[in-house]
């Protein structure tokens, strides 16, 4: 029974052990330290991507200019005096060339920010820093839950050898005590 008790005793000092040890897990500051440098050093490629955003905005800009033109006048409607003025036409077509050109160079940026090896290194970086780390987080809640379950396995295992020894002594006992009244 002592011998339980201390084994008992022992099964709660590790247990307690192991909880210290899971929430400052080492491999979990690491992990953290990793993924947040990982994220300072993606700061260029976050830089080049609002540059793209920039001139989409811009590129939206010209073509609401352009589209305002024929939206208040109607296509084809021409001068509002009834006379067809081309340098009106002329300044439209010189803004949707603008604007075509703006469009152009803004797939190209975006073509080039997808497809730079610099973002392409970071998010696979990223990725297999958090595949390892999280790997190694889950193995071991896994060894955690297997020790506290076989731990409580062996804990309930030795109340009932307790109950049973418990059991044996006070049949013992009684039988000891019938013997001693009838002799």
């Amino acid at each position: 029974m002592i011998e339980d008790m201390h084994t008992f005793a022992s099964s709660a000092d590790r247990l307690a052990d192991v909880m210290e040890q899971l929430p400052n897990s080492a491999a979990m500051r690491q992990t953290l330290g990793e993924i947040n440098a990982t994220l300072r050093e993606t700061s260029a490629v976050l830089g080049a991507m609002r540059g793209v955003i920039g001139e989409g905005k811009e590129t939206l800009r010209a073509t609401e200019t352009v589209l305002a033109f024929f939206q208040a006048r109607g296509v084809g409607a021409g001068a509002s005096d009834g006379s067809f003025d081309v340098s009106q036409y002329t300044a439209a077509l010189q803004e949707l060339g603008v604007a075509a050109r703006e469009l152009n160079a803004l797939v190209g940026n975006t073509t080039r920010l997808v497809e730079s090896p610099m973002l392409n290194e970071r998010v696979e970086g990223t990725q297999s820093v958090a595949e390892t780390r999280f790997g190694t987080v889950a193995d071991l809640s896994n060894g955690f839950v297997d020790r506290v379950f076989w731990r409580a396995l062996m804990l309930i295992a030795a109340f009932f050898a307790a109950l049973l020894v418990y059991r044996v002594a006070a049949t013992w006992i009684v039988k000891r005590l019938s013997q001693g009244s009838r002799g």
